[in-house]
Parts: structure tokens; C-alpha cells; sequence
């Protein structure tokens, strides 16, 4: 099984430990199931913990719309447990649910962040501020929640993932990659890293990871990074690539 392939299982894996209120290594029974199936087992459990719920949780985000933004989220936070906000964010009109994570606590807010199916909630995240975004993703981030960050980046606008990558720390961005969906909006979002922070990744990942991080996202991508190493420092990176043929592109 290659790296890429190991991480998504992981990625899934993590993903319905979630749903069932275990650490993953509690999950067993799924070796050599492959990615597809494990995605497809999740979004059968989640249906037959949540579906009979559906009608009743859209009918608790409509009620949203009858009070201020602000009492809803004090509520919210005193009396709704983290899951059952979850199913309820999923169900809000973009609009509205940008209003009501705006006015969530920080904390609050990414222990209902892990729990968001990234389907169904791809609507509400992708209309948060960027600013909004940010404050969760490095508590994520300092959690260890990697994967999760990535499920809740991959579906931010194009501004807020900037910001993200921007804001976080060089170990976080080797850690997350891997789980990010490459395309047009990260791309652009790497090849406009602030200098500072492309120069922060050159100086304080090691060669070795330097190389990790390329294999995860394509060497060509790094070139903002690349730039800030010597002749010495890039020659021991290069010297820790894979063949051409098992990077990624």
C-alpha cells in the first residue's frame, strides 16, 4: 500500500471512530477494505445514526431564524452537545450558518468542527470568514486534528485557505498536506505564501522533511519554498527524494 494510500485509509478510518465515539485504534475489523468502501461505510453509519433525525434537526436550524444570532448561540453552546450542532450545521442555509460560527466560541466550535460530515457541510463551511476560519483551524491544529483541518480547508473559500496556510506553523503544514485536495485554489495559495513563511518552512523542516512534504504535494509546488535553501541545504534534499517515478504529482 502506498504512503498516500495509508494516509486516506487513516483519514477514514479516524473519520468513523468519530461517528462512534472511539480513539481509532479502537476501530478493528477494516484491514484491506479499501478507501472507497471505508468512505461509503461512513456515510451509511452517519445516515443510520443521524437520518431519522434529519427532518428534526432542519427543523432546529429553521428555528434559528426566529432569534437573534446572538441568543442562538449562547443556547447553542450552554444547551446543544457538539453532535447534535453538527447535524444541525448541516442543515443551515450558508447565509445563516456563517452568522451563527461567527458568534461561537473558538473551542465550541472546532469540537463541532470535528464532527461535520464534509459533505453535507461543505456549504456552511465554504461561506465562513476567513478570519473565522483561521482562529479554528490552529486550534485544530494544536489538537493534533490534522485530517479534520483538512477536511474543514478543503471546503473554505480561496481567501481563507490562503490565510490558513499562511498561519500555520511549518510542522502543521507537513503534517496536513497529505490530506489536502489539490487544485487551483491551494496551488494558487502556496505560490502566494508570504515570503516570511515560505523562508519559516525552508528553515525549520530538515532536508529529510523537505522531501517528505514534496512527495506529499508535488516537488514543483515548493518552489516558493525551495527558493530560500543553499546549494548544500538543497542538495541534501535532494538527496532525500524518491525516484521520480514515486512522487506525486
Amino acid at each position: 500500500m502506498s504512503g498516500t494510500d495509508d494516509r486516506a485509509r487513516r483519514l477514514q478510518v479516524g473519520r468513523i471512530a468519530r461517528l462512534l465515539g472511539v480513539a481509532p485504534d479502537d476501530v478493528t475489523g477494516l484491514d484491506g477494505v479499501p478507501v472507497e468502501d471505508l468512505r461509503t461505510l461512513h456515510a451509511q453509519m452517519t445516515e443510520a445514526l443521524f437520518g431519522d433525525a434529519r427532518a428534526g434537526f432542519a427543523k432546529i436550524a429553521g428555528l434559528t431564524a426566529l432569534l437573534p444570532t446572538a441568543v442562538t448561540a449562547l443556547l447553542a453552546e450552554r444547551f446543544v452537545p457538539p453532535e447534535m450542532a453538527a447535524r444541525v450545521c448541516e442543515a443551515l442555509p450558508p447565509e445563516a450558518g456563517r452568522d451563527l460560527v461567527a458568534r461561537l466560541s473558538v473551542s465550541y466550535l472546532a469540537a463541532v468542527a470535528v464532527l461535520l460530515d464534509p459533505v453535507r457541510a461543505r456549504p456552511v463551511v465554504s461561506a465562513m470568514t476567513p478570519d473565522r476560519v483561521v482562529e479554528v483551524t490552529l486550534v485544530l491544529f494544536a489538537r493534533g486534528e490534522h485530517p479534520v483541518t483538512a477536511d474543514l480547508v478543503n471546503a473554505v473559500s480561496a481567501e481563507a485557505l490562503a490565510a490558513c496556510l499562511a498561519a500555520a506553523e511549518p510542522y502543521d503544514v507537513l503534517a496536513v498536506a497529505p490530506y489536502l485536495e489539490w487544485g487551483p485554489a491551494l496551488d494558487a495559495a502556496v505560490a502566494g505564501l508570504p515570503d516570511d513563511r515560505a523562508g519559516a518552512l525552508a528553515a525549520e523542516l530538515t532536508p529529510a522533511e523537505l522531501a517528505d512534504l514534496a512527495v506529499s504535494v508535488g516537488p514543483e509546488r515548493l518552489a516558493p519554498v525551495l527558493a530560500h535553501l543553499d546549494e548544500t541545504a538543497y542538495a541534501a534534499y535532494a538527496a532525500h527524494l524518491p525516484p521520480p517515478g514515486q512522487r506525486r504529482i
